[in-house]
């Protein structure tokens, strides 16, 4: 990935996270100590819509978040081979990030893909393939469900 990319890329995740303020709910929630440092995972993997690859950590429980779901989720970005953290809510108490699983944002395709499913509590990886990231190669995100409303 090209030195462009990835600021390009750093600055949407930025921008995004930072769009989610909500009165209703926290503002940061510590993270999952699975988000804190990239690990290898001799899990099953589950492919879903667009070739959004699933690998479950932890599923939770409660609630899952549907299209219709608005969810507030903690995350790590990594490089596909998990030598790079590119981005992550879980440091510097930076707020939580909000999905909304089937609506078209500022998202990309296969983040929104990634969260939908999951229930309040769980953890997985999501291998996102480039065509539903930046087509700049697939990416790898980490993710906590902290919050459904």
């Amino acid at each position: 990935m090209t030195r462009p990319v990835l600021i390009a890329l750093a600055a949407t995740l930025a921008l995004v996270a930072g769009c989610n303020e909500d009165a209703t709910g926290p503002n940061s929630v510590p993270c999952d100590p699975f988000l804190l440092s990239y690990g290898e995972l001799d899990r099953d993997t589950t492919t879903v819509e667009g070739g959004v690859r699933i690998i479950e950590v932890d599923v939770g429980s409660g609630a899952a978040a549907t299209s219709a779901s608005v969810a507030r989720v903690n995350y790590s970005l990594y490089s596909i081979d998990g030598s790079t953290l590119m981005d992550s809510s879980c440091s510097e108490e930076r707020d939580l990030i909000t999905v909304i699983p089937g609506a078209s944002s500022g998202l990309i395709p296969g983040f929104r893909i990634g969260v939908s499913g999951m229930q309040i509590g769980g953890v997985r990886r999501v291998i996102v393939p480039s065509n539903l990231a930046y087509n700049t190669g697939d990416l790898i995100f980490d993710l906590q469900l902290v919050e459904l409303f």
